[in-house]
């Protein structure tokens, strides 16, 4: 049975904007810690919710641990993204290439890794189209589009780059939607996402819980279709997970705020993640604050809903 392994050295919770560890200000500063444990190994298929929640501010450590396991993951489909993200310093230097909004310079960068990029443009055209699905498609010549409703994307839309309205996504090598990334604000400015047919339907690919769940999520202007949505277990996405996107979705409204959202699937067979991950980085006016959590892709117990229901907390004490 594949296994694993996520090291949960300190998995915890810190309220401080100087960050986990010390070196704050103390008249200014105020830390719980609301985690358990230091080392757990995580057997995706039938363990117990895994969870883990941490904020810092310092954003060398974006995401190490995700790198650190999707580089060994059995699954090689999207090994080339994530070591161009390591060889760039992390997540978040790659969300400040992404935050630059410079076309040639991310399709270059990309194009060093065997990463192609569809042209903006395209992708616009593409969108104002009616979606196909794999039925409607069948033994047709004419390759499917991006927005279409299909369990896995063509071989011209494999390991490839998409910049769809109000987020960035990337397609793994085998056809799945596997990163997404989201910036804005401050604004108060309501955001509308779009809510499509193929939730529905790719909410029916995975297990009899699931449903469709939206990696960006519609509040921050995510996309309805296949591109931004995997089978996401109901409960989660109905509970807990909802926990975590009111952080974004509170803090873009006084802050600049950077969201990114990973799957981790263990087989090239599959169409459900594992394993799900979200990031959110908030620009204060003196420091940022930088929050993690992840979790197996199932319904979450008690822990697991106390672990992530601290990442909306977080959001009231910042924002």
């Amino acid at each position: 049975m594949k296994r694993l392994n996520h090291l949960l050295a300190a998995a915890s919770v810190c309220l401080t904007l100087s960050g986990c560890g010390g070196g704050g200000n103390e008249a200014t500063s105020h830390s719980a810690d609301v985690s358990r444990g230091t080392a757990a190994t995580w057997e995706y298929q039938d363990a117990d919710m895994y969870a883990k929640v941490t904020f810092n501010a310092d954003p060398t450590d974006f995401g190490a641990d995700l790198l650190r396991d999707e580089l060994a993951n059995p699954d090689p489909s999207s090994k080339a993204f994530y070591q161009m993200i390591r060889d760039m310093g992390g997540f978040d230097a790659f969300h400040k290439l992404l935050a630059e909004q410079d076309e040639a310079k991310l399709s270059a960068t990309l194009r060093l890794y065997g990463i192609s990029m569809n042209n903006p443009e395209s992708t616009r055209r593409e969108l104002s189209v009616e979606p196909a699905t794999e039925s409607e498609t069948s033994g047709v010549a004419k390759p499917l589009a991006i927005t279409d409703c299909v369990k896995f994307f063509p071989i011209g839309d494999r390991n490839k780059a998409f910049a769809l309205p109000s987020q960035f996504v990337y397609i793994d090598a085998q056809g799945r939607p596997a990163y997404a990334a989201w910036h804005g604000g401050p604004s108060t400015t309501p955001v509308a996402g779009t809510r499509l047919p193929c939730g529905t339907t790719v909410g029916t690919w995975g297990v009899a819980t699931d449903i469709g769940g939206h990696m960006i999520p519609a509040a921050l202007g995510g996309y309805g279709g296949r591109a931004n949505v995997i089978p996401q277990d109901r409960t989660l996405n109905g509970s807990a997970w909802r926990s975590v996107e009111y952080v974004p979705t509170l803090c873009r409204k006084k802050f600049p705020v950077q969201y990114q959202f990973t799957n981790s699937y263990f087989s090239p067979a599959d169409v459900r993640p594992a394993f799900i991950q979200a990031w959110v980085k908030i620009d204060h006016a003196f420091a940022s604050t930088v929050g993690s959590t992840g979790t197996r892709n199932g319904p979450p117990t008690a822990e697991a809903v106390t672990q992530l229901n601290a990442f909306k907390t977080m959001a009231t004490y910042y924002c």
